[in-house]
C-alpha cells in the first residue's frame, strides 16, 4: 500500500502559531503516514526576504518546541533545491519521481484552492492532486478521494506570517503569533 503523505507548504517567513495549529490538524487526521512541512522558495506572487536556512532553522525550532517527539513530522527543503521560482507544477513532479508509489496531497487553505486554476502550467496537474483543505467558510465541497477537509480552531483564521513581520518590524511584542523559541531565534539572528 502506497505511503500517504500530506505536503504543507509554504514560505513559513516567520512560522506563526497558525502555521502550528494547522500542522497538529495534519497530524491529527486519520490515515495519513506522515506530514512534510516544504518552505517554498521565492514565488512570482511572493518575494522572500529571509534565508532559506534561516526559515528552515525557524521551522526546526517550532518543531523542537512544539512537536518533540513526533516522529510522523518532517521539515524538508526538497522545493528549496528545485528551480526558482516555486512552481507547484515542477514539484509534484519531482516528488514523483523522487518519491515513487508515495501518494502526496496538498495541504491547502481555501484561497489557495480557490486560485488553483490561475496557477502556472496549473493544466498539468488540476486534476490529479489530492487536497487536504483547510479555509474558514468550509467551502461547502463534500469530501472525497481527491479532497478531505481539516478542521482549525477558531484563532488560526487571525494569525498570519504577514501581521508577524509587522509586529516585528515595529518593534512590537509578537508573543500572540509566534512562539518564543522562534521569536528568541530571530532576536539572535536580527531577522525582520
Amino acid at each position: 500500500m502506497a505511503q500517504r503523505i500530506i505536503l504543507y507548504g509554504g514560505s513559513f517567513n516567520p512560522p506563526t502559531i497558525a502555521h502550528e495549529a494547522i500542522i497538529r490538524a495534519c497530524l491529527a487526521l486519520p490515515g495519513f503516514d506522515e506530514v512534510w512541512v516544504m518552505p517554498s522558495r521565492t514565488r512570482e506572487d511572493k518575494e522572500i526576504t529571509v534565508s532559506d536556512d534561516n526559515r528552515l532553522q525557524m521551522l526546526y525550532i517550532l518543531q523542537q518546541y512544539a512537536f518533540a517527539g513526533e516522529r510522523r513530522l518532517k521539515i524538508t527543503d526538497f522545493e528549496l533545491k528545485l528551480p526558482a521560482p516555486t512552481r507547484t507544477a515542477r514539484t509534484l513532479p519531482a516528488l514523483a519521481a523522487a518519491y515513487p508509489g508515495t501518494e502526496f496531497w496538498l495541504a491547502l487553505g481555501g484561497d489557495s484552492y480557490r486560485s488553483l486554476p490561475e496557477w502556472p502550467d496549473a493544466a498539468s496537474f488540476m486534476h490529479d492532486i489530492r487536497v487536504v483543505l483547510f479555509s474558514e467558510d468550509g467551502e461547502g465541497l463534500a469530501e472525497n478521494d481527491h479532497l478531505v477537509h481539516l478542521h482549525l480552531p477558531q484563532e488560526v483564521w487571525t494569525v498570519s506570517s504577514t501581521e508577524a513581520r509587522a509586529l516585528l518590524s515595529a518593534g512590537q511584542d509578537a508573543r500572540a503569533v509566534v512562539r518564543q523559541p522562534v521569536l528568541d531565534y530571530i532576536a539572535r539572528h536580527h531577522l525582520y
